[in-house]
């Protein structure tokens, strides 16, 4: 039995889908700053590299990962509980995941934009209607915009605060009129959030609203974005 040449075994959808293509070439750390991918540009720690190598030494690259107090370690820092950090490959992964737990195909997905394109990447990828509202110079992040956008139909509201790549900061009050106004699943993407007041970041109020998921990476502020390490902030249920 041959299929034919043209036979359809990947979704129509994603046959569509424009691959993600970060302009790696010709980044040559040694000749150059490199400040586009927002990497650290100074060394990481010396005790972080003692670290990687003792755990390369005692043959932990041929084990699966055992995590030991990264959890607790990691909830302490949050303010959550051990049992609401769910560790991911990178932040993508956790983007990825509330997309594909939360979403039916064809529903919609509200992405302020401009912003990091993996949302979009993969909302499309499981068949989303993506409304976009758009960040200004003038009003920043469009709060009504957003709220008027929302309809039966939608099953997610993507807010990355601070914005990439925009830095726009959206208030804390204005998260919170959306998850007061609406009961689809909300996504605040808190990879930077370090670099804001600690107040700004809504990852106390997970207990509260269980339609909140809080992204969070060790790409940005800890500068460490081979080790593709990130975090999702569920409610425990």
């Amino acid at each position: 039995f041959t299929l034919p040449v043209d036979a359809m075994v990947i979704k129509s959808h994603i046959k569509k889908l424009k691959p993600y293509q970060p302009p790696l070439e010709g980044r040559n750390p040694q000749k150059y700053m490199l400040l586009d991918f927002n990497e650290r540009t100074v060394e990481v720690p010396q005790f972080v590299k003692e670290a990687m190598k003792d755990f390369i030494d005692r043959g932990g690259l041929q084990k699966y990962p055992a995590y030991g107090t990264l959890q607790t370690d990691i909830a302490e820092y949050a303010g959550v509980k051990a049992e609401q950090v769910l560790f991911t490959n990178g932040s993508d992964q956790g983007i990825d995941l509330v997309v594909r737990c939360c979403c039916e195909k064809g529903s919609e997905v509200i992405i302020p934009s401009p912003t990091f394109a993996m949302f979009e990447q993969a909302a499309e990828s499981e068949g989303l209607v993506i409304r976009r509202p758009n960040f200004t110079k003038e009003m920043g992040f469009p709060l009504q915009e957003v709220l008027e956008m929302v309809n039966p139909k939608t099953s997610l509201i993507v807010l990355s605060n601070p914005n990439n790549p925009t830095g726009t900061e959206i208030p804390r009050d204005a998260i919170m009129e959306v998850l007061k106004k609406c009961s689809c699943a909300i996504l605040v993407d808190e990879c930077y959030f370090e670099f804001m007041d600690p107040s700004t970041s809504v990852a106390n109020e997970v207990e509260t609203y269980p339609n909140l998921f809080v992204s969070r990476t060790f790409s940005k502020t800890w500068g460490f974005p081979s080790l593709r390490l990130g975090y999702l902030l569920p409610v425990e249920s």
